[in-house]
């Protein structure tokens, strides 16, 4: 036997070590969130300094966080002008826009073929949160988030990591974009009732017209008049 004594077990089999976010992680993520809420403007013109003031922190955080946020593109650091919220021309939303409809037509497609059970129980468990959603007292901030969900419900299910990675590129600017529209109850109920159509005809196995009921539905996210009140001039 030996006399060397064995090294201590540093980690339990079978139990992942808890991984905590670094602070320009932390930053990041709080500065994504004021982004995409709508509490930072688009085209907003930020600073290390009042942001370190603002989350206590030093500026070599801020400064990481801001980078890693420009690779997302939801910053824009221009040379010799400074950082800055992104912004969108008219042009740019409808290019974002025909993205969503073809990768989530793709995805849907994908889900469907790998896992059409538990995309469809997702879904109606999707719309089943939504009885009486359009005559709530917070029914805009409550569509907003179900209907997040419903769409992502779809690259959940494609077992696809790279087209989720393609969304996720768009998403967050979406996402961005609809928090700063007002979405009345007879929006609300049209779109929904799309939803529930769209769960139809692919319980029914028509998949194809399935694609083009979503695609109309995503082309009309951003009427005319949203996109000129969103939009910056360029």
């Amino acid at each position: 036997m030996s006399d060397i004594p064995s090294s201590p077990t540093t980690a339990v089999e079978g139990v992942r070590p808890i991984v905590r976010p670094s602070l320009t992680e932390t930053v990041a993520g709080q500065i994504k969130t004021m982004i995409v809420s709508g509490k930072l403007e688009f085209g907003q013109h930020l600073t290390e300094r009042r942001l370190s003031e603002q989350f206590a922190v030093s500026k070599t955080p801020i400064r990481e966080a801001m980078l890693s946020l420009a690779t997302e593109g939801l910053i824009e650091i221009r040379p010799r002008q400074g950082t800055f919220v992104f912004s969108l021309t008219e042009q740019e939303i409808a290019q974002i826009t025909d993205v969503r409809r073809v990768l989530e037509k793709g995805a849907m497609r994908s889900a469907m073929r790998y896992d059409a059970t538990g995309l469809l129980e997702a879904l109606h468990a999707n719309l089943a949160a939504c009885t009486g959603l359009a005559e709530g007292s917070n029914a805009a901030a409550d569509y907003r988030s179900i209907d997040d969900n419903y769409h992502a419900l779809f690259f959940d299910f494609a077992h696809n990591p790279y087209i989720a990675r393609a969304y996720e590129a768009v998403a967050c600017k979406v996402r961005a974009l609809r928090n700063r529209l007002t979405f009345p109850a007879s929006f609300i109920r049209v779109s929904l009732t799309q939803h529930a159509e769209i769960v139809r005809l692919l319980n029914e196995g028509h998949v194809g017209q399935a694609a083009a009921q979503l695609d109309y539905h995503i082309a009309a996210s951003f009427s005319e008049r949203a996109k000129r009140l969103l939009a910056n001039p360029g």
